[in-house]
């Protein structure tokens, strides 16, 4: 009995020295399924050659992807990481400006993504 429960205890000592890179990990894969999720949006449809921006409410048409190319995350403290959208126009398309309604992009696509990375680190854990 002792020795089952060190080695459960070991296992569990030896994941969470680990659990930086396996966040980390994890995040790649997510930012890049986000990213893929992203270019696949409907807004924006092109009309004899000219592309419609995206209606109040949808997500913004991609057009140049620098929106997209921006994604990414950063370590804040250990086991602690933040995922951002670093383009400057980010924060003017997810909320909107006095002259623009709100395009949301980035939360509803984190959340979408960030439930699914969740259960694949719970799988790890659990494997």
């Amino acid at each position: 009995m002792f020795s089952s429960e060190y080695r459960v205890n070991n296992r569990i000592l030896t994941s969470l020295s680990k659990i930086d890179g396996i966040i980390e990990n994890e995040l790649e894969k997510t930012i890049k399924d986000i990213k893929k999720d992203m270019n696949t949006g409907k807004s924006g449809e092109t009309h004899f050659g000219m592309k419609r921006s995206s209606a109040p409410g949808e997500s913004p048409a991609v057009q140049s992807g620098n929106l997209i190319k921006s994604l990414g995350f950063k370590k804040l403290q250990k086991n602690q990481f933040q995922i951002m959208a670093k383009d400057k126009k980010a924060y003017l398309l997810e909320f909107g400006t006095p002259k623009m309604a709100a395009r949301p992009f980035f939360m509803k696509f984190v959340i979408k993504h960030f439930e699914k990375m969740v259960v694949r680190i719970q799988g790890l854990f659990r494997g």
